[in-house]
């Protein structure tokens, strides 16, 4: 793990883990190392550590077992219970925090099936509520580099869904959902503007062009500002 400044250590191992399991490098039942071993690997205190995997537990990644050790979790029941619609109430319009070329790590490659040496653009948003002007969402966009460069000269102010359709005359009818609850850590609590460790909602959400990947964007939506209704 390369430490990042100004981002905290424990969420940095999160990250690190999070990755390992996301990207199937640890399967289910997986052990986890041990927590010296850990403080060892990472070069970091115990108690980063076990705040790391706490919040991991919340997430329902890993089990703690007693006397035993720490486990990567069964995934959870995948279901088409609901599909997540964000009202347009909500606003369209976004502030951008950083925009970057990056290499994907292995859980962005397998969701935008790209290969090894492919290069991404991150894009880092704030989503505004349309009334207030105030934070309603934080969101990171991962494209890849060949749909970066048709529309690399748009304002990224805007939904980027948009832009896509417009230059490729993409449908992008068809959008694949996941969604788990988090605590949120030190950065976006700055950026949400909320205490950290504010529990919100985690959406991952990839566009389909047919079979296609198009893009993939993580989205944190705080759980007092948003709920979800199932119409059926």
């Amino acid at each position: 793990m390369q430490k990042k400044t100004g981002v905290a250590l424990y969420y940095q191992v999160i990250e690190y883990i999070r990755e390992k399991i996301e990207s199937g490098e640890w399967s289910a039942e997986t052990r986890i190392p041990s927590e010296p071993d850990l403080c060892s690997q990472f070069g970091v205190s115990r108690a980063t550590i076990r705040q790391a995997l706490n919040g991991l537990v919340q997430e329902g990644l890993i089990v703690k077992r007693q006397g035993i050790g720490t486990f990567v979790a069964q995934p959870a029941l995948v279901g088409d219970l609901i599909r997540f619609v964000i009202p347009e109430k909500l606003g369209s319009q976004h502030s951008i925090i950083s925009i970057n070329a990056i290499s994907p790590t292995l859980s962005i490659i397998n969701r935008l099936k790209l290969k090894a040496d492919d290069k991404v653009i991150e894009i880092y948003r704030i989503r505004l509520f349309s009334n207030s002007k105030e934070p309603g969402s934080l969101e990171k966009t991962y494209l890849p580099q060949e749909i970066w460069n048709g529309i690399s000269g748009y304002d990224f102010t805007q939904p980027i869904y948009k832009m896509i359709k417009e230059r490729y005359h993409y449908e992008m009818k068809h959008l694949l959902s996941e969604v788990r609850p988090i605590a949120i850590n030190d950065d976006e609590a700055l950026y949400l503007q909320l205490p950290s460790q504010t529990l919100a909602l985690l959406l991952y959400r990839t566009w389909l062009e047919k079979d296609k990947p198009i893009m993939f964007t993580k989205i944190i939506f705080p759980a007092d500002k948003c709920r979800y209704l199932s119409i059926s």
